[in-house]
């Protein structure tokens, strides 16, 4: 009698570690997926302005956070200059916090770069994703004011 329990406990202890490894791993992928801190969405904001301004130098720009309640989950930045003879306001930046994609939020349109676009792969590979994984969070777009 004591044989037959000690071969029984070693097989449902294997049965229930193997139901345990596929239960967690099929929650692991159901997490939500990482995001980039705010000071990477401010970097590839700023890098998003040079496009935008068409300028190498962004030293004179100042980007503010700011919290939109209809879109909490994209980074977005009120991006203002030292200008003597007009308007502060230069754009309004919106940063894909899962792909690192920059948009002008004004006008819909997302800002591309050679080296912006070497910072968003170095995003994908960190977070270790392909490109058919990664289209689904790229089509996600931020509210933009023209809509």
């Amino acid at each position: 009698m004591a044989k037959k329990c000690f071969y029984r406990f070693p097989i449902q202890t294997v049965v229930f570690l193997m139901l345990s490894m596929i239960i967690f791993s099929n929650a692991a992928e159901n997490t939500p997926r990482q995001k980039i801190v705010e000071s990477e969405a401010r970097s590839l904001a700023f890098e998003g302005l040079k496009t935008y301004t068409k300028r190498d130098s962004v030293e004179d720009i100042f980007l503010t956070r700011i919290q939109d309640k209809y879109d909490p989950d994209f980074y977005y930045f009120d991006a203002n200059w030292l200008n003597p003879s007009g308007s502060p306001h230069l754009a309004y930046i919106a940063v894909n916090p899962w792909t690192g994609d920059v948009w002008n939020a004004a006008i819909c349109k997302r800002l591309e770069s050679p080296y912006l676009g070497k910072m968003q792969e170095a995003i994908r590979k960190r977070f270790r994703l392909n490109k058919d994984s990664d289209a689904v969070f790229r089509s996600k777009e931020p509210l933009c004011n023209n809509r």
